[in-house]
């Protein structure tokens, strides 16, 4: 399982580095574009937040690369989504398969229903919340 999340790590770090080219090279990229580029971005963020809330999961968790990866993976979301996204503080609530709930508040959040949610600002991690593990039929 380890060897599998490393895997995962290693692609995830060579997509996110695409992504961010990308995302540079698009300053002033057309609104079909910019679409494109956030869904992209979003895609790599549920990635990287369901990597987290694998790892959080665990008995005694220790998340940095996870962490690191979510903050990354965040930091171009909100490059994606490009000046014109509003930058104020906020919340956001992810629905679990459970029935409960998680949120997180920041300047820069992304939630994901039965994973979990993250807001960053800048490179800070401000807040996360992983849902808690689907129980086993």
């Amino acid at each position: 399982m380890r060897s599998l999340k490393i895997f995962t790590s290693m692609v995830f770090g060579l997509g996110l580095g695409t992504l961010a080219c990308d995302v540079e090279g698009q300053g002033g990229a057309r609104p079909d574009d910019r679409a494109a580029l956030v869904e992209r971005a979003e895609q790599q963020a549920s990635l990287a937040l369901e990597n987290y809330a694998d790892c959080d999961s665990e008995p005694e968790p220790v998340c940095s690369s996870e962490e690191t990866e979510l903050v990354e993976a965040l930091v171009v979301l909100d490059e994606a989504r490009g000046d014109d996204a509003l930058t104020f503080r906020t919340k956001v609530i992810a629905d679990c398969a459970d029935g409960s709930t998680v949120s997180c508040s920041g300047n820069s959040c992304y939630a994901t229903d039965n994973v979990g949610c993250a807001c960053v600002n800048g490179q800070t991690l401000q807040t996360v919340g992983a849902c808690p593990p689907a129980p086993e039929p």
